[in-house]
């Protein structure tokens, strides 16, 4: 069984807070709160909740939905869900697109950063 993990990213302040410091509530529509022990609340609007895939890359980190690999070819690919598992896609694609299975890849390639702190990564990105 793999183990449930999140990091969440505060949007406001541009960096990560440890959610289980706080209280972390999700809703039945998808939403959540992070309550802190003074009774502060951030929601949904405020903070990013990124999920442990229960997979770790070439160098043993441990992957989460939003980061980022460099691939052998040098492409950049970002970590996702969609529809029924954990993927890759070519950050070159659409949206709907994937590019594969991340446990097709995670071992043998290397996260490079995440969508929030390392936005230029994906701009960097070779074209074909």
């Amino acid at each position: 069984m793999r183990e449930i993990k999140f990091r969440a990213w505060d949007k406001l302040k541009k960096e990560f807070v440890e959610p289980y410091q706080y209280g972390l509530r999700f809703g039945s529509d998808g939403s959540f709160l992070l309550i802190d022990k003074e009774d502060i609340r951030w929601e949904s609007d405020i903070i990013s909740i990124m999920q442990f895939t229960g997979i770790k890359d070439k160098n043993g980190k441990e992957i989460y939905e939003g980061d980022i690999f460099d691939s052998p070819s040098k492409n950049k690919f970002y970590v996702k869900w969609w529809k029924d598992g954990w993927y890759y896609n070519n950050v070159k694609d659409e949206e709907e697109h994937v590019s594969g299975r991340l446990l097709e890849i995670a071992e043998d390639w290397e996260v490079i950063g995440n969508i929030y702190e390392n936005l230029e990564l994906l701009k960097k990105r070779t074209k074909k």
